[in-house]
């Protein structure tokens, strides 16, 4: 095998299939490029053999782009993800590519708004949780198990409740 050119390198764990500073992933076997296929949400993939299906910008990133923080995700600086140069690539954690997404319009920003709010209230209306359910999720929170496991513990935790005096709401009277 030759030497390979300054813009082509050679992709971790796929000895036999090359990717270029442009984007374009090579077979070194057949010395052609791959063809790619675009997901719904707009990203290029490649087959690399028979395994599964390979992100041209995450292979690319890995490549060329250096990553000494490991940063795990990979962001398009021009918000285009059919531009896989390495120039506009960067490593970037979860929340700062959220944050470029908006930045750049392409992801509106989360606001809660009088409506959102309603509208997740009206998710959880209606829903009811009885005295003994109530007694679980308080007994949960201060790390004491996750509640009775049979009826005579059930039994136990009604008593122990009637003796504090626990009204309805969970509220001590």
């Amino acid at each position: 095998m030759s030497a390979l050119p300054e813009d082509v390198g050679v992709i971790p764990g796929h000895p036999h299939y090359a990717v270029t500073r442009e984007g374009a992933v090579i077979s070194l076997r057949r010395g052609r490029a791959l063809a790619t296929q675009v997901s719904a949400r707009g990203y290029a993939s490649v087959k690399l053999g028979r395994g599964p299906r390979h992100l041209v910008h995450r292979l690319v990133a890995t490549v060329f782009v250096p990553n000494p923080e490991g940063k795990p995700q990979v962001n398009h600086l021009d918000g285009d993800p059919l531009n896989n140069r390495a120039s506009n690539l960067e490593w970037c954690t979860q929340s700062e590519n959220q944050l470029h997404a908006v930045r750049m319009g392409l992801q509106p920003p989360v606001v809660w708004t009088p409506e959102s709010i309603a509208k997740r209230s009206a998710s959880h209306r209606g829903r009811v949780t009885t005295p003994e359910q109530r007694a679980r999720m308080s007994a949960a929170r201060k790390g004491k198990g996750t509640g009775p496991k049979s009826p005579e513990h059930r039994a136990k935790i009604a008593a122990a409740l009637r003796a504090r005096k626990i009204g309805s709401s969970g509220h001590v009277r």
